[in-house]
């Protein structure tokens, strides 16, 4: 049962290395369980943390192999904000190998190729919306966008001295960007990451560590002239919050987006038999600037955000055959946006949130384990659109509940089946709008009705794994969800379906 708890856990390495980012990942469908499972093998400072000086020790199974992965993701529905795409598609290939250097040192790197595609996308062309930026781009248009690019993930972890670790992981991805409707703007991207973490062991138990990251994220989007347009009366639209943009009937126009970001944070572990526990605690500042000429040094956009955030998971043996998990997680965004030429405040958030889970896991016989988890998340927004005169607020609260179990059929066979039912209720929803335009009431809506919407959502979760001998193994995961809205005014029973699937073949090559 080791073997498999472990199989399950490493693909979401590089979901929890890579956390808080909003740039382009090495993609792995999904983390099911917070406390157990996976999850629950887990409890270090390299997941709980991500910190890279620990990478020797993410794992108890030192087995070196090489995973070469196949990952396909489709969302569609309607029940989605209007600024996002009516479907969401994302093809994938990586490749990933981990070798010890010696008995001190350990590298792990990934390779990956990827195509985005995002379907009946209206309006706009700016790739990283979700981080509530106002200063958003587009054009009257509603059509296809595609991405195409390659991404790279390095980690290394070495003991220095006696105790003493470091390590380091960098993050490059590049991408170029292609809307398939006249007046096909192309967009181009580069994001990369580095995260620097120390570590001392203080004892065989107990760790403590420090991790600095830093991020660097850029945007170039470009209008030219195109054929398909000479005919056509095409507005382009320049947001500077959720009403009134800014239009124009301009046939060429470029926008330069510049996103970084320096965060740190404390991690601790402790680790005895029968328990473990771990922690982080920290945050950070990023900035969005905008520009429409890389030679000018006047702004057209300017937001900040202010990060605060902790963590907390526990696993415990309560007998042979019976383990609890728990986890506890905080985090608190304050952001703002500047006005381009004036030192005005145009629009501010808070969002904190919280998130509990307590889990357990129990060993029914040496081929069955099953596990239960529940929890709930809270999250709260205040968002003040000063520019558009208008305000909104919402406290939502999300229960669910899990259910798994792991199976090892055979010496050849296993598989690992889960089921979760979440439901989701806003309450203290608040909207002050002063004179909206026909933008707002007709479309910007949906993007705060979206946040005010209650739903019930089911996600299900199938794993398959076969082991044909000692040279390596072939995993594939499969997983649906459907979240369906709640009576309302503005989604009304409307859904949003979410698949996802992914091959690998790992191999003892080395």
């Amino acid at each position: 049962m080791k073997n498999i708890k472990y199989i399950l856990s490493l693909p979401v390495l590089i979901l929890l290395m890579t956390k808080n980012l909003s740039a382009q990942e090495l993609y792995s469908p999904g983390q099911f369980f917070k406390t157990i499972f996976e999850s629950g093998s887990n409890v270090n400072s390299y997941y709980i943390g991500g910190n890279p000086a620990f990478l020797k020790w993410e794992n108890e199974n030192k087995e070196q192999l090489l995973s070469i992965q196949s990952s396909y993701q489709n969302e569609d529905g309607a029940f989605h904000k209007f600024i996002e795409p009516a479907t969401n598609r994302l093809y994938q290939v990586m490749a990933t190998g981990r070798k010890d250097i010696d008995s001190s040192q350990v590298f792990k790197g990934s390779f990956g190729f990827e195509r985005q595609e995002r379907r009946n996308w209206s309006w706009l062309v700016t790739k990283n919306y979700s981080i509530m930026n106002p200063f958003l781009f587009g054009d009257s248009t509603t059509g296809n966008t595609h991405y195409n690019g390659i991404i790279m993930n390095a980690q290394y972890g070495a003991e220095v001295w006696k105790g003493l670790l470091a390590g380091f992981e960098v993050n490059y991805a590049v991408d170029q960007g292609l809307k398939e409707v006249a007046p096909r703007p192309t967009s181009d991207h580069r994001d990369i990451m580095f995260k620097l973490g120390l570590g001392y062991r203080v004892t065989d138990n107990l760790s403590i560590g420090a991790v600095g990251k830093f991020y660097d994220y850029n945007e170039e989007i470009s209008y030219k002239e195109d054929e398909g347009a000479v005919a056509k009366e095409i507005l382009l639209l320049k947001f500077k919050g959720y009403d009134f943009p800014f239009t124009n009937k301009k046939k060429t126009e470029e926008r330069f987006s510049y996103q970084n970001g320096a965060f740190g944070y404390f991690t601790v572990s402790y680790k005895t038999p029968g328990f473990s526990v771990a922690a982080y605690a920290g945050g950070g500042l990023e900035q969005l600037t905008i520009k429409e000429d890389a030679l000018d040094p006047r702004r057209q956009g300017y937001w900040k955000n202010s990060t605060v955030e902790a963590a907390l998971q526990s696993s415990i043996d309560l007998s042979k055959d019976l383990k609890l998990g728990l986890y506890y997680e905080f985090k608190n965004e304050d952001m703002w946006a500047r006005h381009p030429e004036y030192e005005v405040l145009m629009m501010e958030n808070s969002s904190p949130s919280h998130l509990v889970a307590s889990g357990l896991q129990y060993v029914l016989s040496p081929a069955a384990t099953l596990g239960l988890e529940a929890g709930a998340s809270r999250q709260s927004y205040d968002y003040k659109d000063y520019y558009s005169a208008l305000s909104w607020a919402t406290k939502g609260v999300e229960a669910f509940a899990s259910a798994g179990v792991n199976m090892r059929w055979s010496r050849l066979f296993s598989t690992f089946i889960s089921y979760r039912f979440s439901n989701f209720a806003a309450d203290d929803s608040k909207l002050t709008v002063s004179e909206p335009s026909a933008y707002f009431t007709d479309y910007r809506l949906k993007d705060i009705a979206f946040y005010q919407t209650d739903f019930r959502q089911q996600t299900g979760n199938f794993w398959l794994r076969v082991e044909p001998g000692t040279w390596g193994l072939i995993s594939l995961k499969i997983s649906y969800s459907n979240k369906k809205a709640m009576d309302d005014v503005v989604f009304s029973s409307l859904k949003r379906d979410d698949f996802t699937s992914c091959l690998e073949l790992r191999l003892k090559v080395y």
